[in-house]
């Protein structure tokens, strides 16, 4: 057989704004625990025709994935202008609760000679409502919950000169198991991985000081 040919059919978009109280408190010398609530305050996504394709071309139409017309859930009635193709339902809401345990073994403030280095492991488990879809009902559909347990596992170092303190940081999450209804659910059709992804990475940065008494 030759080789399929790939062709990039449709543009993703999202537009998300989410805010996270959290909360530490020392339970011990340098442990302490933690809880943070990140809430997300809009959510939307969007599918665009990618450039060069039209809707008669798309295989997502091609294949009745989506009508001609394309569908926004703000607006099911009417058809989508433009080279958007799929709109989804603006969202709000919790996705998780993050629980924490960190501990500093080595401390700059008992040792200045040294670094501060942090340990800590988090588990983050899935709230709030699950994010589905309903075309028949678009509206009552706004959860953003991926329905996913996990577990974070981070370590950091800092060092602080006068007034400026550089760090970096890294972390490690793997998925504990999903709530019934979450999106990664097995479709079936011989899927092979259908459940949330591992995650590894790295953050740095410098921080400066404007006032320090």
């Amino acid at each position: 057989l030759g080789r399929q040919k790939t062709t990039n059919d449709l543009s993703f978009h999202q537009y998300r704004h989410v805010i996270t109280p959290k909360l530490e408190l020392g339970i011990y010398h340098d442990t302490w625990i933690s809880v943070a609530l990140p809430i997300t305050i809009a959510q939307a996504r969007e599918l665009d025709l990618h450039d060069g394709i039209d809707r008669g071309s798309s295989t997502t139409v091609r294949d009745s994935l989506l009508t001609m017309d394309g569908f926004d859930a703000t607006d099911p009635t009417s058809p989508t202008t433009g080279n958007l193709l799929f709109r989804g339902q603006n969202r709000k809401g919790i996705d998780q609760v993050h629980l924490g345990l960190g501990v500093a073994p080595m401390s700059q403030k008992r040792d200045p000679t040294k670094p501060t280095w942090k340990l800590g492991a988090e588990v983050r488990l899935a709230a709030g409502k699950l994010m589905e879809f309903d075309r028949e009902n678009v509206g009552s559909e706004t959860g953003v919950s991926r329905g996913v347990h996990e577990l974070r596992l981070w370590t950091s170092f800092g060092r602080r000169f006068n007034r400026t303190e550089g760090w970096f940081e890294l972390f490690y999450q793997v998925p504990l198991r999903e709530r019934a209804g979450s999106l990664y659910k097995n479709p079936g059709f011989g899927a092979t991985n259908s459940g949330a992804g591992q995650q590894a990475g790295v953050s740095f940065g410098v921080e400066a000081y404007a006032l320090d008494d």
